[in-house]
């Protein structure tokens, strides 16, 4: 809790501490024991009675229990405050009613301001809990009134108690009654955290200490004008109107310095303001990431100019991150007005990055992050938008580097488990025709079916591994994956190797929650292999004749999986750096230095963490640590776009393999477009050139002749105009641009049907 917010709580519980003790003190032992002066402070004067004091020091006990207790206490304490306002609204239409039927005689009474003022500190002290913009306006105005009239009430006892005594509306008001009420307004005031007045009182500013200083003066400067405005007119010194005239020249030029010095203040203010505005900005230029500032309200406060770069053509920045169509960096799946990243990360619906992809007016695709961070009072929020098409790129590449090597490493133990599953498959067939009975058929052919099964098995979980994923996660259970994984990780070990996977509970987690994750089953299964071959390269380059492999999955609220060996380990030097990309000890033996940078890469991604550290008894650990998934997600996912309409799209298609060109042809014309197609670039320019018109040119990267896709693309586009470009290729990056001059959306070949035609409603929406 910041200082000022605790000063204020303070002097609020003090002041309300205060009148409940003076209250209990004036029923117990003023009205109990007959202490007089508790009840009045002189012989004659008016007296605190007994139900003026109970009123009190409810009230004070009620704001007490909202600054204290709980919940509970609290909306105890805010009903208790509201009672006594309304207890106090009765009592005063009373009083008011037997006022106009007779004046007021002689004894103890409540008074008809003490009524009033019990109505307005009781009304305060019910608004001190609310949680509203009226709740603050309310206990600011009502506290404000309440002191007027609490303060009046003590000016006119102390300069003219004759004139008090006699009037109706302060009659039978005890002076410590006034005080409680100035107390119980004051308390009140400073209780609610938003109150301004309260805030500029008790600040640390300068402004706040000289207001400090002031405010007594302010408080009983006027009192002091009063009383020797009385003293002149009761000695005869000076006509009224003289006395008159002199103190309304001398207020009226009080307030026009007071107005000065605040006009002064408030420009001083507003020029420091705009002179921290214009640092804010210039600090935030010279980063080159687009930067947007939000207030706690969720509007826009202010953006730089990277923000302004990137949203070059967009009517403001806020258009840009609220109307632009953004979609999946894995499939290209248009995002929905839920899933707009900004939108995700401002209402608190995602915790860490998001990764989208975008495609500007020139039809150039990009991999943007979305990055918020919060300010420590919550007031400000900052959104980052970094640009990683390259990077993206990279990570990709060095993905895509990292599975053929595993492959690669595989290869030899796999051959050997695909030679075991066919020799099953032709025994089990040799033997099924054979013999001639029936039973002993269906017993071979079964076996024949589970041995298929099992190279299916094998095969896809291989082609999982080497073919690219869509980058959106998906949820399934861990222990299957990891029996997965320790299928085809014993086929890349030696048989002195031996591997042992085990999945255990955290201690109090229940036993039969089973665990789920949710991140890329491919880079799951990528990341595991890439640790069990460290672990194998290990223990084999040291020369062990035999060596162990701990797989050890620990589940908890997260879930922690340690591969740990009984190989040399490492070093402290290595293992501060083994996880930096292109770190390798193995330079010449077939080392890149990329697997645990990429399984580092993937923790980070999926919000967890990579931990290396030595092995108990030798050896090395590795910990990878990933958010658990629940198994019954709260919320639905999102339900698929229906597919998208081509009708009366016209898409130029250039491809020179003939049975690819066949399937992708009728898929579009599934989908309603006309498909025109052509070979070879040169007569697709042909075609064009001829008068045809299109909307969308899909075409191979790599084409006979001399024109390839990318020249293709350029002389199109000089002979139609703007037209959106898909390039279709085996070997280009999905994002990357070099070597082209015509932008356009990238699919590698061979493309689903769903990324296919996503990609086309994407270009031609343009």
């Amino acid at each position: 809790m910041p200082a000022t917010r605790r000063r204020l709580e303070t002097w609020s519980r003090t002041l309300a501490a205060l009148v409940l003790v003076e209250t209990l003190a004036v029923l117990a032992l003023g009205w109990g024991l007959g202490v007089e002066t508790l009840v009045r402070l002189s012989p004659q004067g008016a007296a605190m009675v007994p139900a003026t004091a109970t009123m009190l020091g409810g009230i004070a006990a009620a704001l007490l229990l909202q600054l204290h207790g709980g919940p509970a206490l609290r909306a105890a304490g805010r009903w208790a405050a509201g009672v006594a306002a309304v207890v106090a609204a009765l009592r005063g239409s009373s009083i008011a009613i037997s006022y106009l039927q007779a004046p007021p005689g002689a004894g103890d009474r409540m008074a008809l301001a003490t009524s009033l003022g019990l109505l307005l500190a009781g009304l305060a002290v019910f608004c001190v809990g609310g949680r509203s913009w009226l709740a603050e306006r309310v206990v600011s105005s009502v506290g404000a009134l309440g002191l007027t009239l609490a303060l009046a009430g003590l000016g006119a006892w102390l300069l003219d108690r004759a004139a008090y005594d006699t009037s109706i509306v302060f009659t039978g008001m005890a002076p410590h009654t006034a005080a409680s009420l100035v107390a119980l307004f004051l308390a009140a005031l400073l209780a609610r955290r938003d109150s301004r007045l309260a805030r500029v009182a008790f600040g640390p500013g300068a402004g706040s200490r000289a207001a400090r200083l002031l405010l007594p003066l302010a408080v009983l400067g006027p009192l002091l004008l009063a009383e020797l405005a009385i003293e002149i007119d009761a000695r005869g010194l000076m006509h009224s109107s003289l006395w008159s005239t002199a103190l309304a020249a001398a207020l009226a030029l009080v307030s026009t310095v007071t107005v000065l010095r605040i006009a002064a203040l408030r420009n001083r203010q507003e020029a420091l303001l705009r002179a921290e505005e214009t640092r804010l900005r210039t600090a935030l230029d010279g980063i080159d990431a687009a930067v947007f500032l939000f207030g706690r309200d969720r509007r826009l406060k202010m953006s730089n100019a990277g923000a302004l770069r990137l949203c070059a053509g967009e009517a403001s920045p806020e258009a840009w991150l609220f109307k632009t169509r953004f979609h999946a960096l894995g499939d290209r799946r248009r995002l929905t007005e839920a899933e707009r990243p900004a939108r995700l990360l401002l209402e608190g619906r995602s915790a860490g990055d998001l990764f989208v992809g975008w495609q500007d007016r020139r039809g150039a695709e990009h991999a943007l992050r979305f990055s918020l961070r919060r300010g420590a009072d919550e007031e400000m929020m900052i959104l980052s938008v970094l640009d990683e098409t390259q990077g993206w790129i990279l990570r990709e590449n060095l993905t895509r580097t990292e599975r053929l090597d595993a492959i690669g490493q595989m290869a030899g133990g796999i051959a050997h488990e695909m030679a075991n599953i066919f020799g099953v498959a032709r025994l089990s067939a040799d033997t099924a025709l054979l013999t001639g009975a029936p039973e002993a058929q269906a017993r071979h052919l079964r076996a024949i079916q589970g041995a298929c099964a099992r190279g299916a098995g094998l095969t896809g979980r291989l082609l999982g591994l080497t073919r690219d994923q869509p980058d959106d996660a998906e949820r399934f259970r861990l222990a299957p994956a990891l029996d997965a994984f320790a299928e085809i990780a014993r086929a890349a070990l030696p048989a002195s190797v031996a591997l042992s996977v085990h999945e255990r509970r955290q201690d109090g987690a229940d036993a039969g929650d089973e665990a789920w994750l949710r991140v890329s089953p491919s880079d799951f299964q990528a990341a595991l292999l890439n640790l069990a071959i460290n672990a194998r390269n290990a223990i084999v380059e040291s020369g062990a004749a035999t060596g162990r492999i701990e797989v050890l999955a620990t589940v908890g609220e997260t879930i922690r999986i340690a591969v740990r060996d009984d190989g040399p380990g490492m070093s402290p030097g290595v293992l501060g750096r083994a996880a930096e990309p292109f770190y390798t000890t193995r330079l010449g033996r077939g080392g890149s230095g990329l697997g645990l940078a990429m399984v580092d890469n993937f923790a980070r991604k999926a919000g967890g963490s990579l931990q290396l550290a030595a092995a108990p008894g030798g050896g090395a650990s590795v910990e990878l640590t990933l958010p658990r998934a629940a198994a019954d997600p709260a919320a639905p996912e999102a339900a698929e776009d229906a597919a998208p309409s081509l009708a009366g799209r016209r898409i130029l298609l250039v491809e020179d393999d003939p049975a690819f060109a066949d399937v992708s042809a009728e898929l579009l014309l599934a989908m309603g477009a006309e498909v025109s197609r052509t070979a070879t670039g040169e007569e697709a320019l042909a075609l064009v050139e001829s008068g045809a018109a299109f909307d969308l040119l899909l075409t191979d990267v790599m084409l006979p002749g001399e024109m390839d896709g990318y020249r293709l693309a350029t002389g199109v586009q000089a002979a139609l105009g703007p037209t959106p470009v898909i390039y279709l290729s085996g070997y280009a990056d999905a994002l990357s641009r070099a070597g082209r001059d015509t932008p356009g959306l990238v699919l590698r070949k061979p493309p689903s049907a769903t990324a296919l035609v996503n990609t086309v409603d994407l270009a031609l929406r343009r």
